[in-house]
């Protein structure tokens, strides 16, 4: 009877110690699992907070080469560089460079142009046209001389257009116009130096040059000459071929007390 009642109590025993180790295999083993999983988990999250933090860049086309004479290159958000064509087209982002002797005309879908001449340096800040909705034609100067045509952009409630420079931001009101950059002794004309900053001429239409000196409104046969963006615009006499671009020049011809010109089409 004792001897029945001890195997009883060890048989019991060793269940007990048969569980428990069971129990304990079993959390031990549980415990590596969710160790396991967490850490896959965590990687997947750190994967794709890679994956987040590193988008694609969007190319959102603003314009098009429509005619070329010369070299033109481009270097985009990434940092790649490459030459373009006639018919190549142009991203927001995208710093636009022209080589020496080279005059290109951009297209935007607004039908504004812009044409650039020889080193030059535009970059095309943002851009949007949509039919019947407010868009966007921003755009900086960094160097060198260019024609701007006007499109859409600007006409209608809600544009916003800029052409900004080192000194002055332009505005528009339905125009044509041409901006000269440049540092000093880079600014050539007939074989000497003129001096350093921006030019703003008006062919049509008005801009508005705004800075930290204000706001100059500039009218057709205008032209204005701006240093820093801290000292106000002056309107100056038009040098001949300052602002020339194959069909315009400075006409030789005073017209008002406040040596306003004009500039007319050779024929």
């Amino acid at each position: 009877m004792v001897n029945t009642l001890n195997r009883l109590i060890i048989n019991s025993l060793a269940l007990v110690l048969i569980g428990g180790l069971a129990f304990v295999y079993y959390d031990v083993t549980h415990k590596q699992d969710l160790v396991l999983l967490d850490n896959q988990y965590s990687k997947q999250a750190s994967q794709a907070a890679e994956i987040v933090e590193e988008p694609a860049i969007e190319l959102v086309q603003a314009g098009t080469i429509k005619s070329l004479r010369g070299k033109v290159s481009i270097k985009s958000p990434t940092g790649e560089e490459k030459s373009l064509s006639s018919g190549d087209s142009v991203s927001v982002g995208d710093l636009v460079k022209t080589g020496k002797q080279t005059k290109a005309q951009i297209e935007f879908s607004d039908q504004s142009k812009i044409t650039l001449y020889a080193d030059t340096q535009l970059k095309i800040v943002d851009y949007s046209f949509i039919k019947d909705k407010p868009g966007k034609n921003i755009a900086q100067l960094l160097k060198g001389q260019l024609r701007v045509v006007s499109g859409l952009v600007g006409k209608r409630s809600g544009d916003i257009y800029q052409m900004r420079s080192h000194v002055a931001t332009i505005g528009i009101r339905g125009t044509e116009y041409s901006l000269r950059f440049c540092y000093k002794d880079e600014c050539l004309l007939n074989g000497g130096f003129i001096a350093p900053g921006l030019y703003m001429g008006v062919i049509d239409g008005e801009i508005i040059a705004s800075s930290d000196s204000g706001d100059v409104i500039i009218k057709k046969g205008e032209l204005y000459h701006q240093v820093r963006k801290d000292q106000a615009a002056e309107q100056i006499t038009v040098p001949k071929g300052l602002l020339e671009d194959g069909d315009l020049i400075a006409a030789a011809s005073k017209q008002t007390d406040k040596r306003e010109w004009i500039l007319e089409k050779v024929q």
